[in-house]
């Protein structure tokens, strides 16, 4: 239900377009404006519409510089430190997952089992 100030969203974007403080998302033209007020009485879609979200995203980066400076350095740290240590990593093991045998020490063999009668079972 509409209250007694409610207006239609398409009338209010074209207001807010042209309210908008950038010249670039503002109507050209009084035709324009007039040409999207013709629309909106047909029924017809109207150019007129909310912002994008990569749009906002833009004005963010541009109000918070310093911030967004900040955490894209980081995040490049952090990927050069995961880059380096997993070159690291690759070149001790071989391409199956074992460690090389350039890099590890010989390990011991395990002591064969005997195999006295004594401790053999059979069913």
């Amino acid at each position: 239900m509409r209250g007694i100030w409610a207006i239609d969203p398409d009338l209010d974007w074209i207001v807010m377009k042209c309210l908008e403080k950038d010249r670039a998302r503002r109507y050209e033209t009084a035709n324009g404006l007039a040409a999207d007020i013709q629309r909106h009485l047909s029924n017809e879609p109207v150019v007129a519409c909310p912002p994008s979200n990569l749009y906002r995203f833009q004005k963010m980066v541009r109000r918070n510089k310093l911030a967004f400076g900040a955490a894209g350095a980081v995040l490049f740290a952090l990927l050069l430190g995961l880059a380096a240590s997993s070159g690291r990593s690759s070149k001790n093991e071989s391409p199956c997952g074992a460690p090389s045998p350039r890099n590890s020490t010989p390990k011991p063999k395990p002591p064969k089992a005997s195999k006295s009668p004594a401790f053999s079972r059979t069913c």
